[in-house]
């Protein structure tokens, strides 16, 4: 795929992903409880895009896979320290939770797990 179309089709995953945050699951802390690191667009080893910005009452986290299949998230929590989001997929019918076990500025460490399998994963700042 030329350059442009990359750049453009990244550009549009970002916007739905944005679009869709007032839409997701949010919970817990709000204000100077929130961790500014975790503020930002994500993206983990196989390309799929993780969202983080405030919400209400705490964080709201969209998920957008590297297709653009749009995950739906059902559940963030956020306990001063770890932030948990859980996602169904709808291709799949899985529901996948992530859990920080790191957090710096420019990336995430997350162990995941679902019903079949887990593992860890790196998630780093693109936006």
């Amino acid at each position: 795929m030329p350059r442009a179309s990359l750049s453009l089709a990244r550009l549009v995953l970002t916007l739905l992903a944005v679009s869709l945050l007032p839409a997701c699951a949010s919970s817990g802390p709000s204000g100077p409880d929130l961790d500014a690191r975790l503020l930002g667009v994500w993206a983990d080893e196989g390309g799929a895009r993780v969202t983080i910005s405030p919400g209400d009452g705490g964080y709201a986290v969209g998920v957008v896979d590297s297709d653009g299949e749009v995950f739906d998230v059902v559940s963030v929590t956020w306990d001063g320290a770890t932030l948990v989001w859980v996602y169904d997929v709808p291709s799949t019918g899985y529901r996948v939770r992530h859990e920080t076990t790191a957090i710096t500025q420019g990336r995430l460490d997350v162990r995941w797990e679902n019903e079949f399998d887990s593992g860890t994963d790196t998630l780093t700042r693109v936006e």
